[in-house]
């Protein structure tokens, strides 16, 4: 609103926006990109620049590219992640450059300034080298949808318009992404309000004269659009729209490596507000309209400060927790730390399970009453050996005991908000080797939380240690996670102990018997993953179940049942009704390391249980139905599919029931791979990984 104000400061003598239809002429237009560094997001821009022309257009493209100098930067140090030197920077876009085919119809030219620059300074820099008739600004980690720039000289060279502006949209994608999907449904009013209410200089071909066009204010660092675009607008109301000509204003989802303006952390955004707001206070009685901006702005915020007390209020009576945390602050936080209490969680509490088991184990027949041990558990009539202390997820219990205990021992993020005392020790034990791409090795972010990539960073920065299951996780995690190599814990994961126990065929003719199999059976195990873009909210995913369990019942009941386990996020729950006796929906079963020492076969798609199963060195089937959609468009691989993986991809259900019908052959057909497999990701486990995790961490 503060901006509204601005620019109805500098509108007063805009009354009318008048269209004025004159001849068309041929036309050069400069279009002028300020850059900082890489071409993480100019190889999008560049990209989509090239359909958004036609040789046909008669039109003359000159793109003025102003690189900012990378030295005299204040550049926090990322673990896992180097700066580009200005050199490096420097050559990768010349490589660009070079590789990029634009046609003969554009020319570019690429400006290095020296000393500290601001996008303001870029932009003037880029306005002093051009001449075209025309000239247009465009962010370089923007894009543009096909015909964009054609669009908006042809309406240019039809109205012979001292501004032509199109439409906005915006997205947190990729120009590949975005542009595959349907075009943006962009009215009129739209138009208005992004070109009007943002006060953008971005997707607008302005005429290059001398009287309309000024300099971006270079000591406005943050919003150096505001007055430029005003006094452009105040000084012609020669002005057309060409609302089918868009631009996408690309929202970015990684503001560690790549922050946009908009997100960083500069300590005179409020100073810089304030002076807005004095220069203001100066001048509204002179002009209505300010006077009525700043009413407008008032009653606003007055009725969005009694809205969210409204809201605070209906929180902290309807959910608990926030009443939790605050007891937690102010009287938990207070009380000393517990050296010999240790917190145990997996999986928010679902399951007595995975590597936080298995360490509890271990330390609880080792250490014995040495420690306090207290597992989260949703389920009071979960059986846990041992002496415990049992508190649900986020009760009041779980802030007491989280609060005060030394260790808390974790296999997932813990929450955001979460407070971290000064000499705990938090331990994240993640929960397996990672398949698909993570966090900051992930271009676009198709879950239900955009905030995403910032959530793990500042969640990582708790963590103390990560355990990682061999030398490929150890690497990726660093990368993926931007977490020092040195806490990373390459231990193998202590879930896995229990395959190579020696009383492992024990423990499963047992658990053959807890789920009712009969012992001549042979088991499947089908455990697939969830879907990035089919959720109903964060951390709840939708799952619909591609298989036909009636049609594998005919043909595999003889010899087989079937065990279905989902992933822990997922919200729907699979019906095996009518299924008695061959589908067992095990998705509630506490350990999955249990299941995989029945199962003689895993089918599986996008998820990581294959690693864990192939310690066993038992069959792995890949049912992907949805290959190409989720290796292009939601997150792509680690590794090789067609080439890594132990087993074969598998499309269809035909595929699927032929593979186990032949279930000898493929294992044969799949040895050398398999054994190739196995050396890489499961060479760290030997049934003893607890042990040494338990050595590393846990002092008294």
């Amino acid at each position: 609103m503060y901006r509204y104000c601005i620019f109805c400061m500098h509108m007063l003598r805009l009354h009318h926006i008048k269209i004025t239809i004159l001849k068309g002429k041929v036309m050069q237009i400069d279009i002028i990109i300020p850059h900082y560094t890489g071409t993480h997001f100019l190889s999008d821009a560049f990209k989509s620049i090239i359909p958004a022309i036609s040789p046909e257009d008669d039109v003359k493209y000159n793109i003025i590219l102003i690189v900012d100098n990378c030295e005299g930067k204040d550049l926090k140090d990322i673990p896992g992640y180097t700066h580009p030197t200005d050199e490096e920077n420097r050559n990768d876009i010349k490589k660009l450059v070079a590789e990029t085919d634009f046609g003969s119809h554009v020319n570019v030219k690429t400006v290095y300034p020296s000393g500290r620059q601001t996008v303001a300074s870029l932009r003037n820099l880029g306005l002093k080298h051009a001449s075209g008739d025309y000239v247009y600004f465009m962010d370089s980690d923007d894009y543009l949808y096909p015909q964009a720039l054609s669009l908006l000289a042809a309406k240019a060279r039809e109205t012979d318009a001292d501004i032509v502006h199109g439409a906005m949209c915006k997205s947190r994608y990729k120009y590949s992404t975005t542009v595959s999907a349907e075009p943006a449904n962009v009215s009129s009013e739209l138009v208005d309000v992004l070109c009007f209410y943002n006060f953008t200089a971005l997707h607008m071909l302005i005429k290059n004269k001398p009287d309309l066009v000024g300099s971006f204010d270079e000591k406005n660092e943050l919003y150096p659009d505001l007055f430029f675009t005003a006094e452009l607008i105040a000084r012609t109301d020669n002005i057309v729209m060409a609302t089918d000509s868009i631009y996408v204003k690309r929202l970015r989802n990684d503001s560690i490596r790549y922050p946009a303006l908009s997100q960083l952390a500069r300590s005179d955004r409020k100073e810089i507000l304030l002076g807005i707001y004095r220069r203001l206070s100066r001048n509204y009685k002179k002009h209505p309209v300010i006077s009525k901006a700043l009413k407008m702005i008032t009653k606003t915020n007055r009725a969005k400060r009694l809205s969210n007390i409204k809201k605070r209020i209906k929180a902290f009576i309807k959910k608990p927790i926030f009443l939790y945390r605050m007891i937690e602050k102010y009287i938990f936080r207070r009380m000393s730390m517990k050296d010999n209490w240790i917190v145990f969680e997996s999986f928010l509490g679902k399951n007595y399970s995975d590597s936080c088991k298995y360490i509890y184990k271990y330390l609880a027949c080792t250490r014995g009453p040495a420690y306090r041990y207290i597992w989260v558990v949703n389920d009071k009539n979960t059986r846990i050996p041992g002496r415990v202390t049992k508190v649900r997820y986020l009760s009041l219990k779980w802030f007491y005991y989280t609060s005060r205990a030394r260790y808390y021992v974790n296999n997932m993020r813990q929450p955001k908000w979460m407070h971290k005392r000064e000499g705990s020790t938090l331990l994240e034990t993640w929960h397996g080797t990672p398949l698909k791409k993570l966090v900051f090795d992930m271009d676009d972010v198709h879950s239900a939380t955009p905030s995403y990539k910032m959530d793990v960073y500042s969640q990582s920065r708790k963590w103390d240690y990560l355990i990682s299951d061999n030398p490929f996780s150890t690497e990726t995690f660093e990368r993926c996670f931007l977490y020092p190599k040195s806490k990373i814990l390459e231990t193998g994961y202590p879930r896995n102990d229990i395959l190579y126990a020696e009383e492992k065929d024990l423990v499963a003719g047992s658990i053959k018997r807890e789920l009712g199999i009969a012992a001549d059976k042979k088991v499947i195990l089908y455990a697939p993953t969830w879907r990035d873009d089919e959720y109903y909210g964060p951390g709840s995913y939708q799952f619909a179940l591609k298989l036909d369990l009636e049609r594998l019942r005919k043909e595999l009941s003889d010899e087989y049942v079937i065990l279905l386990r989902t992933h822990y996020f997922i919200a729907d729950a699979i019906d095996t009704q009518g299924m008695e006796g061959f589908a067992y929906n095990v998705s509630r079963y506490n350990d999955i390391a249990e299941l995989y020492l029945i199962s003689d076969i895993c089918i599986t798609d996008y998820s990581s249980v294959f690693f864990d199963f192939a310690n066993l060195k038992r069959p792995i089937l890949f049912y992907v139905y949805d290959f190409d959609k989720y290796k292009d468009e939601l997150r792509g691989f680690y590794i090789d599919m067609h080439t890594e993986i132990p087993g074969p991809l598998l499309y269809t259900e035909d595929e699927l029931i032929h593979a186990i019908h032949n279930i000898d052959s493929i294992s044969e057909e799949f040895a050398v791979r398999y054994d190739r497999f196995y050396e890489k990701f499961c060479c760290k486990s030997d049934g003893h990984s607890s042990a040494r995790i338990a050595n590393s961490v846990f002092h008294m």
